[in-house]
């Protein structure tokens, strides 16, 4: 990282730490310190600051803040709903990262404008994402509209707004994109309401993938990344799946005369943290499924090319011995006695 960068990012983090009460104070702040940076590589560069030092993880809740703050300045829909969802996500990483290190203590201040800023992106933006997409796909702008329902799930992880996302981009003839939402749906914990017609869905488009590339090596690795692709959103589905079982809990600890009942739904969390971790393993299962087919592939390649080179010798040694005989046979041709007509 330029140094200019480290040093402006420093001050952000700073401004923000220092009054993380007052919402609008955090703004000015970052609009004044930030100037004309962008704010997604801002933002990136503060998350990428909270993954590297565990002792900084309040930087989750900085990167977030940043993305809120400007997502209503952007002039692009789409890209206003992808910031807001992008900064509910960081929020819920940055809760989940305090509890799990305990450090809710030291940073009580930041989770509470983070559950607080949590429930506003929620409030502001997920229905006007969630229409925003609608009118994109009526508009035959598939790629949008998925990104939208995107955003919108991370802002409401609904299952239906993955299955919407994978429906935009097979209506937008987007393949791959629409099998990694198709398998990313499935891999959330149930129930599904379109769980059939998605498996349906997703085995007619790997077919439609595996015949458009008529190359059996290069549909492997499609298949491979596919399914790496998967396991990635099965993992961010177990980590949502922890994240609102922390929050179940928590709930439970505060509601003395429901503690009965949120014990239970805590351990329903946690079944089906485990559930999803179990589809994550198997989606890691399948891509080194996958791999092993590539290279099965490639070697039969291999030995196809190999036997074409001994057919082509087979051809030139053939080529030779015919040369040879005719060469024979003009010499014997040549050889024979010339007798006098009687």
């Amino acid at each position: 990282m330029p140094e200019y960068k480290f040093m402006l990012v420093t001050a952000v983090t700073g401004a923000l730490l220092a009054a993380p009460t007052l919402a609008a104070d955090i703004c000015g702040q970052v609009l004044t310190t930030m100037g004309d940076q962008n704010p997604e590589q801002f933002s990136q560069t503060l998350e990428q600051q909270a993954q590297a030092d565990t002792g900084a993880s309040n930087n989750y809740w900085a990167a977030a803040s940043v993305l809120r703050c400007t997502a209503a300045m952007a002039g692009d829909p789409v890209q206003k709903c992808l910031r807001a969802g992008h900064a509910k996500a960081l929020y819920d990483k940055f809760d989940d990262t305090a509890n799990s290190q305990g450090k809710s203590k030291l940073w009580k201040m930041e989770l509470a404008d983070a559950k607080k800023s949590s429930a506003a992106l929620v409030a502001e933006h997920a229905v006007s994402c969630v229409q925003l997409g609608k009118q994109q796909a009526q508009n035959g702008q598939h790629g949008q509209a998925a990104n939208l329902y995107e955003a919108a799930y991370m802002l409401v992880p609904k299952p239906v707004l993955l299955y919407n996302a994978a429906r935009a981009c097979e209506l937008g003839n987007l393949w791959q994109e629409a099998a990694v939402f198709y398998t990313a749906y499935m891999a959330l914990p149930g129930p599904w309401r379109d769980r059939r017609d998605a498996v349906n869905k997703l085995v007619g488009i790997q077919r439609r993938l595996a015949s458009d590339t008529g190359d059996l090596v290069k549909n492997a690795q499609v298949a491979a990344e596919t399914a790496k692709q998967t396991a990635a959103r099965a993992e961010a589905a177990a980590g949502q799946a922890q994240h609102q079982a922390r929050t179940a809990d928590q709930r439970a600890q505060g509601a003395e005369q429901r503690a009965a009942l949120a014990e239970q739904r805590a351990q329903q969390a946690e079944l089906l943290a485990k559930q999803a971790d179990s589809r994550a393993q198997q989606a890691e299962a399948k891509a080194k499924q996958a791999e092993a087919t590539a290279a099965d592939a490639q070697r039969k390649a291999q030995l196809a090319e190999q036997r074409a080179a001994d057919a082509q010798m087979r051809a030139v040694q053939a080529n030779q011995r015919a040369e040879a005989i005719e060469a024979k046979l003009r010499e014997m041709s040549e050889a024979q006695p010339q007798y006098p007509r009687r």
